[in-house]
């Protein structure tokens, strides 16, 4: 989605129909990430847009970008866990991202897009944030979880699994930086479960 402000780069003198237009273009664009948004949560829509609101109001972010962000996320996640599970956790990660952005100085955009490429598999991006997830270390939380000792017979599935639960606790040291109210800070997911998984 492109922004009203990147759009209105002529600066303060351009004419008024820009900006009309542009408001116009901004408006369709919500319409647009609130049908997606609404489309990726289906019957958890209305709860995580109060969720999208109240915490970028706390955050100082719009609710705009968290719909985004979170509606990313979830559309990764459901393909692994039960809807209302990978809900959870798009607020887990929608949030450990803006915290990421803050503690090291990164834009929203590229702290999400590093987030999201590590739990794709795409690790090295994590490296300039600090944390290290690689075969060795991905071997040793399988083992942990009784996954096996070997990520070659580990499912998509499973990987995914195993990403998340490191990249929270490999990222312990980010997260709080922003001041967020416990009330609408998510809780770090434990006891995830694969979906069709008991």
């Amino acid at each position: 989605m492109q922004s009203m402000g990147k759009k209105l780069t002529v600066g303060v003198t351009a004419p008024l129909a820009l900006f009309g237009k542009a408001s116009i273009d901004a408006a369709a664009d919500a319409v647009e990430l609130q049908g997606m948004f609404d489309t990726t949560f289906d019957d958890m829509s209305k709860s995580m847009n109060r969720w999208a609101e109240t915490t970028g109001n706390a955050l100082g972010r719009s609710t705009q970008e968290l719909q985004q962000a979170s509606a990313v996320f979830q559309g990764f996640f459901k393909d692994s866990f039960d809807p209302k599970q990978a809900a959870e956790m798009s607020k887990t990660f929608t949030v450990l991202a803006q915290d990421v952005a803050s503690f090291k100085n990164l834009s929203n955009d590229v702290a999400q897009q590093k987030i999201f490429s590590a739990l794709t598999g795409e690790t090295e991006g994590l490296k300039a944030l600090g944390v290290v997830i690689n075969d060795n270390v991905m071997k040793q939380k399988a083992m942990e979880m009784g996954l096996g000792n070997s990520t070659a017979k580990l499912t998509e599935q499973q990987k995914v699994l195993i990403r998340a639960t490191l990249l929270q606790e490999k990222s312990q040291t980010h997260r709080g930086t922003l001041s967020v109210p416990k009330a609408v800070r998510p809780t770090r997911s434990s006891g995830l479960k694969l979906r069709g998984k008991n």
